[in-house]
């Protein structure tokens, strides 16, 4: 099932959290799959260690506490789960940039199962995961340093109640502009670094839809983000604003109220009186309460998680087109050659070793990839010569890799062995509507509704949403 893809236009602010969550609903077991293939091992492992050591860090030797090797086993689960989840969480940016691609390919009208998310975006790990290291690094080096001034602040006033219990004036050695002139340019290098880390934070959080859609290294994803972004520093700063308080709302409130009910309901004494509470019901209390904490926490993370990488490949798409591009999978087409022999010494750089190192005429293009498509019909037409059926399907096979210019030509040259093939109008067409070259579209618009006899695909290009402003 392919679905409808979605008229490419900018869309304000409303309208990018609606389709996000259109999209998000529309699949919503997909996109949570998607995620907790990694995302929930990480969860229940980081959990489970935090619950031990609650357990541990409640328990004082008793005539019935645990014996010393359950003990152990439980000192040692604690300190190993947590390794084990940040050894799975590594993982995470491919997740993440997987999720995003499917949600850009559902964007286009494409429909990725759980498979061919991971499967498309495989050879994009590395990348994914070096962005993720170094925006990291990046972002948490300025939010560091803010905190330590905000402890080197605070600190000389967290003093002068401490002087005063012994009798003591602080003032006395220091006078109180001292304190005034700390405060105010601790407060201005505070407010400078925690504005630095929100501005690359926000600068490179496109950096996941870019690296798989466009297929780029980690730090060309980062520059592309930054690029993206660009002249949209505070349009993305209110959305991202607005989708953190939803988070929050979503994801934090729930855990606490729901604690908080659990502590009234399942414990209203011991939490009511503690002091009259012996040290085991209080122990049971807070590791049940603990324990459910973490698992409503695994739930809303599951749940929310998803929603904010679909949110975040939605402002991809919508930085894209209001920057003109289009949603091909590379922004920037080759240059169109200017002659035939240059395409056909440019086609031949897409030759796939899959293709040369088998016997090419019995391979399937159905289930080759674009790429594989581009080399099987460029030896197509080096052993069959041109014609304007194989130069069409050779124009499609460039366009779906984003090879534009010289999928005009393949289309331009296709047109012009055969003016009234409908599938070359067809996709001459289309590369005019998406290079915005509205007159030649609707030329070749007007050619395709004169050529094409097939009534089902005339009534389909007719109540296309992109196509309606060139009829």
């Amino acid at each position: 099932m392919v679905l409808t893809s979605i008229e490419p236009r900018p869309r304000s602010t409303g309208e990018v959290f609606s389709l996000a969550l259109r999209l998000y609903l529309r699949r919503l077991p997909h996109a949570v799959a998607v995620l907790a293939v990694v995302l929930l091992p990480s969860l229940l492992l980081n959990g489970s260690g935090l619950a031990g050591a609650a357990f541990l860090g409640l328990m004082v030797p008793t005539p019935n506490s645990p014996a010393p090797d359950a003990t152990a086993m439980t000192t040692l689960f604690s300190a190993l789960a947590p390794l084990l989840g940040l050894i799975v969480g590594v993982f995470w940016p491919w997740a993440e940039g997987a999720l995003a691609f499917s949600a850009l390919a559902q964007l286009s009208g494409e429909r990725l199962g759980l498979r061919a998310a991971y499967g498309r975006t495989r050879g994009r790990w590395p990348a994914l995961w070096l962005a993720n290291l170094l925006a990291q690094i990046g972002i948490a080096l300025p939010l560091a340093l803010a905190g330590l001034i905000a402890a080197g602040v605070a600190l000389p006033f967290l003093a002068i109640p401490v002087y005063a219990v012994f009798g003591a004036n602080i003032f006395e050695q220091v006078p109180p502009a001292a304190f005034i002139v700390l405060l105010l340019v601790g407060g201005l290098l505070f407010i400078i670094l925690s504005a630095l880390a929100i501005t690359l934070a926000i600068q490179w959080s496109l950096r996941a839809p870019a690296i798989t859609y466009e297929n780029l290294s980690g730090t060309a994803g980062l520059s592309r983000s930054v690029e993206l972004v660009r002249g949209h520093r505070w349009r993305m700063f209110g959305r991202y604003l607005l989708f953190a308080l939803l988070e929050f709302a979503l994801t934090i409130l729930p855990t606490i109220a729901l604690s908080a009910l659990l502590a009234v309901i399942l414990f209203p004494q011991t939490f009511a009186s503690p002091g009259t509470t012996n040290f085991a019901d209080f122990q049971t209390a807070l590791v049940t309460i603990g324990t459910s904490s973490v698992a409503i926490s695994t739930v809303t993370t599951l749940l929310v998680a998803p929603l904010r990488v679909i949110f975040t490949a939605v402002n991809y798409a919508d930085l894209r087109i209001r920057k003109g591009e289009s949603l091909a999978a590379q922004p920037t087409p080759a240059e169109t050659p200017a002659n035939a022999d240059a395409l056909t010494e440019s086609l031949s750089a897409h030759a796939a070793p899959q293709a040369r190192d088998a016997d090419w005429r019995m391979l399937d293009p159905s289930r080759m990839t674009p790429a594989q498509r581009v080399s099987l019909l460029f030896r197509r037409l080096r052993a069959e010569g041109e014609s304007a059926e194989l130069l069409t399907e050779m124009g499609f096979a460039l366009y779906e890799v984003g090879d534009w210019g010289n999928a005009l030509n393949a289309f331009d040259r296709a047109h012009a062995l055969k003016p009234d093939h409908p599938r070359a109008a067809y996709g001459l067409m289309m590369l005019y509507y998406e290079r915005r070259e509205l007159d030649l579209a609707r030329q070749m618009m007007q050619t395709y509704l004169r050529c094409e006899t097939d009534e089902e695909a005339l009534r389909a290009v007719r109540n296309h949403p992109r196509f309606r402003d060139l009829l």
